[in-house]
């Protein structure tokens, strides 16, 4: 072969590619614009239900639920982080802050929630980066507890 032709093959070849990967990312871009508006408002819900959980309030599985019980029984103290709520549950009055500190592979962030005796309500892990199998168990739901329902803990 040609070095004329090798560099003919190769040319066509990095066209061939070009298109392939444009075609590739406009599909995937097209995708994360469409599906952008669900994303924020599952993370939205996700949010809203572990504040609710945290506080010790049965959380519902229907997205409008949530967002009904989250609206009656919470109000925002601070909406700049690191985030406060105040939460009606049938045990009292609990506060739900988000909290975060170090892992060993970044940041943790939670929200602890407390009665106004200082009792802890509940802690519910909303970000983590750990190793999975080891760190990332931190997500892991037990029964061993006196509520009578899961807990998120921290398995050291």
């Amino acid at each position: 072969m040609s070095k004329k032709n090798k560099t003919k093959e190769r040319i066509l070849m990095v066209i061939f590619m070009f298109f392939v990967t444009t075609f590739f990312v406009s599909i995937i871009s097209a995708v994360h614009i469409s599906t952008k508006d669900i994303v924020k408002r599952n993370e939205s819900l996700f949010l809203k239900s572990s504040v609710l959980y945290t506080a010790g309030v049965k959380t519902p599985q229907d997205p409008e639920k949530i967002e009904e019980t989250f609206k009656n029984s919470v109000k925002i103290i601070t909406t700049t982080p690191p985030f406060k709520y105040e939460v009606k549950s049938e045990k009292g009055i609990v506060t739900v802050k988000t909290v975060s500190g170090s892992g060993l592979w970044g940041e943790i962030i939670a929200h602890v929630g407390f009665f106004a005796d200082g009792t802890i309500s509940g802690i519910s892990f909303i970000k983590q980066s750990e190793t999975p199998g080891l760190g990332a168990r931190i997500d892991e739901r037990t029964n061993n507890n006196n509520l009578g329902r899961p807990e998120h803990i921290l398995c050291v």
